[in-house]
This record gives C-alpha cells, sequence and structure tokens, in this order.
C-alpha cells in the first residue's frame, strides 16, 4: 500500500534478520523519508537568499547613480569650461569695439574741422565775388559733404539773401563715414557685455549642477563605506534627492560647443 519509492527504502532499510518483524517491513525511516523529500521538491529561494538579494538591487542602484553622476560632473564641467571662454572673449570683443568706437569718433571730428574750414574758405570766396575761388574750392569737396552742399544751395532764399539759410551740416545728406562706423562699433561695444553677462550666468549655471553630481558622488560613495543599512540607505535617498535636483538644471542649460 505505500509508494513505489517508500518500498524501495524499506527494501534497503531492512535487516537481512529473519528475527526482524512483518510489521516494521514497510515503515520507512525518518531519513529515508527526507531523502525522498529532498529528491522530489524543487528548489527555491530561501528565507537566508532574500536579503541578499535586496542588496545586490541595492549595489545595482548605486552603481548607476555614480555612473550617471560622473557623466554628467563631467559634461558640466566641459560646458562651464566652455562658457567661461565665450565671457573672455566677449569681453575683449567689447573693449576693442570701445577703443576702435573712440578711433572713429576721432577721426569723424577731425573731418568735421576739415569740412568747416573748408566750407568757411568757400563762403569768403562766394561773398567777395570770387567765382574762380568758389569753383576751385568745390571741385576740392570731400565726397561725403558734396550732397549737403548741393542740398543746402537748393534751399529758397529768405529775405533778399545772396545765401540759403543755415549750414550744410545741418541737412540730413550730410553723413560722415567715420562717423557711422563709429556709431556702429559704440552699439557693439554695448551689446558685447550682454553676451558676456549671459555667458558667466550660463557657466555659474552649470558650476552649480557641478556641485550637486558631486554631492551626490560623495554620498553614494560613503553609503558603501557604512556598517549599518539603514543610514546607508538614507544616505543613498538624500544622493538620490541631489540627482533629481541636479538633472533638470542639466537638462535645460544651454549646450555650447
Amino acid at each position: 500500500c505505500l509508494p513505489r519509492s517508500n518500498v524501495l527504502l524499506c527494501s534497503r532499510t531492512r535487516p537481512t534478520s529473519p528475527c526482524w518483524p512483518a510489521r516494521h517491513a514497510c515503515r520507512p525511516s525518518i531519513a529515508a523519508m527526507a531523502e525522498v523529500n529532498q529528491e522530489h521538491m524543487s528548489p527555491g529561494p530561501t528565507p537566508a537568499s532574500l536579503p541578499a538579494h535586496k542588496e545586490y538591487r541595492w549595489s545595482v542602484l548605486v552603481a548607476i547613480m555614480l555612473s550617471l553622476a560622473t557623466l554628467a560632473s563631467a559634461w558640466c564641467g566641459f560646458q562651464a569650461s566652455t562658457w567661461s571662454t565665450l565671457y573672455a572673449h566677449e569681453t575683449r570683443a567689447a573693449n576693442g569695439e570701445r577703443f576702435e568706437a573712440a578711433r572713429q569718433s576721432d577721426i569723424a571730428d577731425r573731418q568735421i574741422t576739415n569740412d568747416v574750414l573748408i566750407f568757411s574758405t568757400w563762403l569768403e570766396a562766394e561773398v567777395n565775388g570770387n567765382a574762380p575761388l568758389a569753383a576751385e574750392i568745390y571741385a576740392r569737396f570731400l565726397p561725403h559733404f558734396r550732397p549737403a552742399f548741393d542740398a543746402w544751395r537748393e534751399l529758397p532764399l529768405e529775405g533778399g539773401s545772396a545765401l540759403p539759410p543755415g549750414a550744410p551740416f545741418e541737412q540730413p545728406e550730410y553723413v560722415l563715414p567715420t562717423q557711422a562706423d563709429a556709431d556702429a562699433a559704440s552699439e557693439r561695444a554695448l551689446a558685447a557685455p550682454d553676451s558676456a553677462h549671459n555667458a558667466t550666468a550660463t557657466s555659474a549655471r552649470y558650476i552649480l549642477t557641478s556641485v550637486l553630481f558631486a554631492s551626490v558622488l560623495f554620498l553614494a560613495g560613503i553609503a558603501s563605506k557604512l556598517a549599518y543599512r539603514r543610514p546607508a540607505r538614507a544616505v543613498v535617498g538624500v544622493a538620490g534627492v541631489a540627482l533629481v535636483l541636479a538633472m533638470p538644471l542639466l537638462v535645460t542649460s544651454p549646450v555650447r560647443f
């Protein structure tokens, strides 16, 4: 009436003595039953293996955090250096544009002085009725002054005067090329500090993000050195919070190569 395995075990464990009682012939021993159960039971996780599995998952999580923080910290350092270089370049460009604006402005002042002197000479010749001298002076007008002078001569006379009112320098046609260059250089000099300020602000943003990632590296690193499980997991949790705070700053920061 017993299973075949038990019968076989009974036959194995039954002594060969004829004095052995018949009622004990089919009673398996405890050791034999344990052997059969060990053969037929499927292996599974033991309670001792569960903490080791959890520790393995925590180790994988810490390794992922360390990898992300290392790569992100290196990227932040590269971007901070790039934006600092841009800040230095924009600062030098602003200083150069200021010097260029001052130089062009000096040239424009000298041109205005020359135009005033030559116009005064023409006016004196015109008033004195020296037409050949006035024509000779007119031929020596600079290209930027002649359109303004012609526009001034075409103005209507007032009160029987022989000359129009005002002066050629008041006409819209009077434009000094060097003064235009000086104004353009001044505008570029004013725009350069804005770019420099943007560059230094971006560099500071990357430095802050790098500090957060360095905190992640520090906390995740010391967590593996703690002997107790709860403090180690608490430190890993703080490192995860720092990683979550640093990732949006990294993603939303401008990139420059």
